[in-house]
């Protein structure tokens, strides 16, 4: 016996995407976001510039509170030991 289900009585939740679906323009951190175009290559990296990445949002809100970004430089070494603290 087959069972007809109608998705809107189904119990499901969705995720809410780090997508911009609103608006084309320059989002809350100084950057031009386009819009979600609906291809479906945000897992592989959107083509449009929509989705919300490190560089398009963490980075400039980072910058926007005062953080400093530096490239290129070389990791240093942890102390040899911190209070309360093991390094495994």
């Amino acid at each position: 016996m087959a069972v007809e289900l109608d998705m809107e009585d189904l119990p499901l939740s969705f995720p809410a995407l780090a997508v911009n679906f609103d608006s084309e323009g320059v989002n809350p951190h100084g950057v031009y976001q386009n819009k979600c175009t609906h291809c479906g290559d945000c897992v592989s990296g959107c083509n449009y510039s929509a989705k919300n990445t490190t560089l398009m949002n963490y980075l400039p809100a980072a910058k926007n509170h005062g953080a400093l970004m530096f490239t290129e430089v070389p990791p240093s070494p942890f102390p040899p030991s911190y209070p309360n603290f093991t390094i495994c």
